[in-house]
C-alpha cells in the first residue's frame, strides 16, 4: 500500500542579513520576518 499524501518537511528558516537595516531576516510562508540585529543572541533565539 502506498501513501498518497506528500510528506511535510519541517525545517528551520535560515537567517539572512537585511543590508539596509542590519536586521536578521528570514522568509517563510512567502513573507519576510525580522528578528532584531543580525548576529545578536536575540535574533538566533527567535
Amino acid at each position: 500500500m502506498t501513501d498518497r499524501h506528500p510528506k511535510t518537511i519541517t525545517r528551520i528558516p535560515r537567517l539572512f542579513l537585511h543590508k539596509g537595516t542590519g536586521q536578521a531576516r528570514a522568509k517563510f510562508r512567502g513573507r519576510d520576518h525580522y528578528f532584531g540585529r543580525y548576529g545578536s543572541p536575540e535574533a538566533h533565539r527567535r
